[in-house]
């Protein structure tokens, strides 16, 4: 990881080295460059993607593909869901503090919390991303360049396979949007780059519903890479791959299915028990109407405004509630459902129980303030406290849930398009490929 040191040596090896009478992949090199090239594997394998090492010596990356399998197997997975949104708002926080950096108790506050070095972290994966991504274009720029024959089936092989079984799609995109005909290359098992799930990939999601979502967004995905004609071609047993999907997932799309009636049985009983209370609460109103006019009485109290409010916000919620998830129960749970449809049902289900059970609680704590708080004020943090302890309850329980759903049907999850892919990826190359 001595930079300064390896770049030393980087120098005195091209001095020695001697030019070859012949290049190509079989020729022998000596000794020498061998361990140069393990000395930029190390750099790249210890993660510092020194950008002026492989711009000064790309005679050395193109000897062998360890370089580029380095990059494969060690490229940075960059931001997660979490880091991507509160980056923006700790990059502001930052940059405001930079600038009033006299105020000293705003950097203290401000570090204390821990977000400072949160959004170091935060920074220093991002950098090491960019400069990754800056190292692979210039790997492959080289290998482009190079005048050895077959270079692209010998460097590309190994690491695009790597690349795949480690979801780098940067790695990927940048492989064949260079060198289409990669997506057809296989390991000594004879598997391509679409069929090389690990199992620890396949067993990310907890929960039948999320990993047939996770199954069906991955098809999704793989119908924008192969050849048109392979989506619907039959194999040894007139299955195309459509069918053989369907009948590899029919056990998970039993078990989703019984896992999301599940919820959606439990999640009505609540929401029915909870639109019977707020509605009888509704025509009940604390503290009784004047029988003269019918306005109740504490109509021009704040609390009773408070009370109004919550109960018909509850009601409207919890109706919502019922019909959201009495819609799953009667619903078809066809294959595509389990994409969007499903989740996103489930989504509002559970966000509108949420609410409406949030929203009874504070009717109920309103009505106790208006009926026994009278001169009686320090009733009302017992109150407080009583009320919002099944509501942390509710929340503990379903807020996670909800989370994972909405990141496993919304969130991106294979990066932003490419359109340098698109642009070389085109049906001429496709053509001229099949055409040899």
């Amino acid at each position: 990881m001595h930079l300064d040191t390896v770049e030393w040596l980087l120098k005195a090896a091209k001095g020695n080295e001697k030019p070859e009478k012949n290049t190509s992949l079989d020729d022998s090199v000596n000794p020498g460059v061998k361990i140069v090239v393990e000395l930029l594997v190390n750099v790249v394998s210890s993660k510092q993607y020194a950008i002026k090492l492989v711009k000064d010596y790309p005679e050395f990356v193109v000897k062998y593909d360890n370089v580029l399998m380095a990059i494969a197997r060690t490229f940075p997975s960059g931001l997660d869901f979490g880091e991507t949104l509160i980056y923006p708002v700790l990059d502001n926080i930052c940059t405001e503090i930079m600038e009033r950096a006299k105020c000293l108790l705003l950097i203290l506050v401000f570090h204390s919390c821990g977000r400072l070095q949160q959004y170091s972290h935060i920074e220093k994966k991002k950098k090491e991303r960019e400069r990754a991504k800056e190292v692979l274009k210039l790997v492959c720029e080289a290998i482009d360049k190079s005048h050895i024959a077959n270079a692209h089936s010998h460097y590309y092989t190994g690491p695009i396979l790597v690349a795949a079984r480690k979801n780098d799609y940067e790695v990927v995109d940048a492989i064949l949007s260079r060198s289409p005909e990669a997506i057809q290359y296989k390991d000594e098992q004879g598997y391509d780059i679409i069929q090389l799930a690990p199992s620890q990939k396949l067993k990310c999601c907890i929960g039948a519903e999320f990993q047939l979502q996770r199954e069906l967004q991955w098809r999704k995905e793989v119908n924008k890479l192969i050849f048109p004609a392979y989506i619907t071609k039959e194999n040894i047993f007139k299955e195309t791959p459509d069918m053989v999907f369907t009948r590899e997932h029919e056990n998970l799309m039993k078990e989703g299915e019984k896992w999301m009636k599940v919820v959606a049985e439990s999640c009505s009983i609540t929401a029915g028990l909870i639109t019977t209370i707020v509605f009888a609460a509704a025509i009940k109103v604390p503290g009784g109407i004047n029988q003269e006019f019918g306005i109740p009485l504490f109509i021009h109290n704040t609390a009773f405004t408070i009370y109004d409010v919550s109960d018909a916000m509850s009601l409207f919620a919890s109706s919502t509630t019922l019909l959201m998830f009495l819609s799953i129960l009667t619903g078809c749970f066809s294959e595509q459902d389990f994409l969007h449809r499903l989740p996103r049902r489930m989504i509002i289900g559970l966000v509108t129980l949420l609410l409406s059970t949030t929203a009874m609680m504070v009717a109920f704590g309103t009505t106790l303030y208006l009926v026994f708080c009278y001169q009686r004020p320090w009733m009302v943090a017992p109150i407080c406290v009583l009320a919002f302890l099944p509501i942390a309850v509710f929340s503990t329980l379903q807020i996670p849930i909800i989370v994972d759903l909405f990141q496993s049907t919304y969130a991106r999850i294979f990066g932003k398009p490419s359109n340098n892919f698109r642009i070389a990826f085109n049906l001429n190359d496709i053509r001229l490929y099949f055409g040899k």
